[in-house]
């Protein structure tokens, strides 16, 4: 399978009209539409391509199939879902997409002798992307929640985590929604395919079920995760408004002691005495501090 190149003036075809061709059309032009309506293409499966919000799906036209399959995309540090357009046609091979993304640029995808071949190699890296993705959520997140357990927690971390979590949502929209096209090609249905082809789609479909439970097993973790951070945070928080309230109550004797000297009256106790304001100053504080300790048991 020979990969096209899309020059300024429209689409160079490989010489080799024997051999499967693919063609990759990124973000494609109205010269680039007219092309794949003159191959026969639905209007509908083309708009359906360009949507990076469809849903999965696998059809076959009148004289072509058309497939729809997610693929999680980097951006600014996280990931979103994409939807791009396949069509098999003939030999060829057409994928249209309104995204840029390296997944494309990988050889070992685009290197298949027929439809077949080239649809294991495709899921197989969707799912070896995914995985990748995962492993390095996973890694993060056992990184947070060891800091969690050492009781170093921060508003930093907690961000970080539910981006994290964010993260692992889009993973599992993609599998999930990946999973009628991967179902329907392990039953051998609308492609053409032979029994140990078969079987290596059900292969393919096991890791996706296994990848599913995984990824739903850390989101359960990354919850759980954060909650135990939200409550500890609360916990704290509750403790220092808790201090602050007794401290208040502590220091309202010598500030209730005070105003009573406030007042304009000729005779105050201890006022003759030399040692007088000395001991009420002193007589308020100790006051303050055995309250203080009595509610702060």
């Amino acid at each position: 399978m020979r990969r096209t190149i899309r020059l300024l003036d429209g689409i160079k075809i490989s010489e080799k009209t024997d051999q499967s061709v693919l063609v990759d059309l990124v973000h494609p032009k109205k010269e680039d539409t007219k092309f794949l309506l003159d191959k026969g293409f639905q209007k509908d499966d083309i708009d359906d391509s360009l949507d990076v919000d469809e849903v999965p799906k696998l059809l076959k036209q009148a004289g072509y199939i058309h497939a729809v399959l997610k693929l999680p995309v980097e951006s600014n540090g996280h990931f979103q879902e994409m939807s791009f357009g396949l069509f098999l046609y003939q030999k060829s091979i057409f994928i249209v997409r309104k995204f840029d993304s390296s997944f494309f640029s990988e050889p070992e995808v685009f290197c298949a002798k027929n439809h077949v071949e080239f649809l294991q190699k495709l899921l197989r890296q969707i799912n070896k992307q995914i995985q990748n993705i995962f492993k390095k959520t996973n890694a993060n997140f056992k990184l947070f929640e060891k800091k969690l357990s050492q009781g170093k927690g921060d508003e930093n971390m907690a961000i970080e985590m539910w981006k994290i979590r964010d993260d692992v949502s889009t993973l599992l929209r993609v599998l999930k929604e990946n999973e009628m096209v991967y179902n329907t090609l392990a039953r051998g249905l609308i492609v053409k395919m032979n029994r140990v082809q078969v079987l290596r789609f059900e292969d393919i479909y096991e890791d996706l079920h296994q990848m599913i439970s995984m990824s739903e097993t850390l989101k359960s973790d990354l919850t759980n995760a954060f909650d135990t951070f939200i409550s500890m945070t609360s916990f704290t928080m509750s403790r220092k408004i808790e201090n602050l309230t007794y401290i208040t109550i502590a220091l309202s004797i010598p500030a209730i002691i005070g105003a009573f000297y406030g007042m304009n009256f000729i005779e105050i106790p201890f006022k003759a005495h030399p040692m007088g304001f000395s001991a009420i100053v002193a007589f308020s504080l100790l006051f303050a501090v055995i309250i203080y300790s009595i509610l702060n048991r």
